[in-house]
């Protein structure tokens, strides 16, 4: 199922995952925890979930510059979660 608006985030209450409409590899996980936007794509033919944020401290239009931004690096051959995990390291 795919969601576009805020509203339709907020009201969907079963869980699992969602494609977010007009943004590519962004997606909606819904939990009874909350709800969190991932960027999936895939890395040397594996798929990969790289989490954004949950809907408290990221915005709709947020997670998707941040979808867009992630697309970039991987379309130049740079892995995102690998390029997170050399930040929080560095």
């Amino acid at each position: 199922m795919q969601v576009s608006t805020v509203l339709e985030i907020k009201n969907l209450s079963a869980e699992g995952y969602y494609s977010v409409a007009g943004c590519r590899g962004l997606q909606l996980r819904v939990t009874k925890y909350g709800k969190e936007f991932y960027y999936r794509y895939t890395w040397q033919g594996k798929r990969v979930l790289l989490k954004i944020g949950n809907m408290k401290s990221v915005s709709l239009s947020d997670a998707k510059k941040r979808t867009f931004e992630l697309a970039e690096l991987v379309a130049k051959g740079i892995n995102p979660k690998e390029k997170k995990k050399l930040q929080r390291a560095g």
